[in-house]
């Protein structure tokens, strides 16, 4: 039997490159890695994984990106000049994922657990959460306008051998510094 394809958006991050090298390395699953630039694919192809390169400025573009797999993982993270900007370009981004999905039913929205206010000194209004939390309801919208299955999925602190967080607390153990783990509910997720 084929293994399932599914294609990773963003796949040039640090989340998006590790999750295609672990479903590579389970063989269940063939990543299809999605960046904007051959540049932001280099290792990707180097490491054997299948990746091709464009943006969803049209439809037919996206379907030539989406052409052939049966999913789609979302972890790229336009960014504007502001909150509102931003917020803009995400809705035109998943509208134009949405109309280049034909027959893919499965939508994965890679979002953050951000959107909740963890700790609470933190101020209520966090760019990041708040332009994600767009995300999740404008994917959760287009889903069911399309009658697609979407899923937002929201990362804690993830960890794994290209994660910046992972790296920091290596470069303080190395410092001599003391890795302290902080008395609430974990957070923290493996890609």
């Amino acid at each position: 039997m084929k293994p399932r394809r599914v294609a990773v958006i963003g796949a040039n991050g640090q989340v998006g490159t590790e999750l295609c090298l672990f479903l590579k390395i389970m063989g269940k699953v063939e990543p299809i890695g999605i960046a904007r630039s051959q540049v932001g694919t280099a290792l990707l192809r180097r490491l054997g994984i299948d990746c091709r390169e464009g943006d969803f400025s049209t439809a037919v573009q996206g379907r030539q990106l989406l052409e052939g797999c049966d999913a789609v993982v979302d972890l790229a993270l336009p960014m504007g000049n502001s909150p509102v900007d931003t917020k803009r370009i995400i809705s035109r981004h998943l509208r134009s994922i949405f109309d280049s999905l034909d027959d893919i039913k499965t939508f994965i929205y890679g979002s953050t657990m951000s959107v909740y206010r963890l700790d609470p000194t933190d101020p209520f209004y966090r760019w990041y959460g708040v332009t994600k939390r767009h995300g999740e309801l404008e994917a959760s919208r287009l889903g069911s306008q399309s009658g697609r299955k979407v899923y937002n999925l929201r990362l804690g602190q993830v960890h794994g051998e290209m994660q910046s967080c992972s790296m920091s607390i290596l470069d303080q153990l190395y410092d001599g510094a003391v890795a302290r783990v902080p008395d609430v509910a974990s957070y923290t997720v493996f890609v």
